[in-house]
């Protein structure tokens, strides 16, 4: 997020010359719309990236303001909003209901119950860019628990394909040769948790996905490199003095992680599109 679009952002939120006891909720309400349409102006538009590429200090003023859109009836009965907007706050469906999104295809995510149905998710609905299925989960547990936040909070524990967040305090008597070093120890013990990852992750996701003959199976990737503040500047791990087998069996834990979201069969509707075939097999 560029520091300009922020600077924009925080300047519609925090308002000069409006002082606190003047924001009634009728001004408050008017300044969160005004918020949102500011963040998608500046091409910000994924809650998720958002929070994990600033610090909470910067983040949970928007987060806040997100979650008074997502809660007020007066914004949820708005069908001016475009569908960016609608998916910022955490409401597609509501984009859908008022015509500003695409419908969903019949390619719905299905654990065998009605529930998941009637959210209406879908693999072409929700951004997958981790290739792990945790985005569908998080999205769909929003729609049904709005003000629960443990599957996300799960999602974000077991997600191996983004740079792990890597501090390692720096006291003054300790030279750059020697602070390397601890950042690679210190990133090195945070690798190894990354790959026991798939493991919980292919609980958390099972019988969650139905395949498509054309595509591949997604598999999500087992990131060794951290992130480093305040830059952010990623820090990949020296796997020169790391066993050469490190990552065979965590590779395939990974692989059944993946194969672990095919869903059951026996719960797939009669106008499933994703066969298991022997062909399938064999191409992934």
């Amino acid at each position: 997020v560029a520091t300009r679009s922020l600077h924009r952002v925080y300047s519609t939120l925090f308002r000069c010359g409006t002082r606190r006891a003047e924001y009634t909720r009728d001004v408050q309400h008017l300044t969160d719309v005004a918020v949102v349409n500011t963040m998608i102006q500046e091409g910000i538009d994924d809650p998720v990236e958002l929070r994990n590429d600033l610090p909470i200090g910067l983040v949970l003023p928007l987060m806040e303001t997100l979650h008074r859109c997502r809660c007020d009836h007066r914004t949820t009965s708005n069908s001016s909003w475009s569908s960016d907007a609608w998916s910022l706050i955490g409401r597609a469906d509501l984009g859908r209901h008022f015509g500003t999104m695409p419908k969903p295809v019949s390619r719905s995510i299905e654990k065998g119950s009605k529930t998941s149905e009637a959210v209406g998710l879908d693999h072409n609905n929700v951004a997958d860019s981790d290739r792990d299925g945790l985005a569908q989960l998080e999205f769909s547990s929003s729609m049904l628990f709005p003000d629960d936040n443990r599957i996300r909070e799960a999602g974000r524990l077991l997600r191996s394909s983004r740079p792990t967040f890597l501090r390692v305090p720096r006291s003054v008597e300790t030279s750059d040769h020697d602070y390397e070093r601890l950042k690679q120890e210190k990133l090195l013990v945070l690798c190894r948790r990354v790959l026991a990852l798939p493991v919980g992750r292919g609980m958390l996701t099972l019988g969650t996905l139905r395949p498509v003959p054309a595509e591949p199976l997604p598999l999500p990737e087992l990131c060794l490199s951290g992130r480093v503040p305040p830059t952010n500047a990623t820090l990949k791990l020296d796997v020169s003095n790391c066993p050469s087998d490190m990552k065979v069996w965590p590779d395939f834990h990974n692989g059944v992680a993946a194969g672990l979201r095919l869903v059951d069969a026996g719960c797939s509707t009669a106008d499933t599109i994703g066969q298991i075939t022997r062909t399938w097999i064999v191409y992934n």
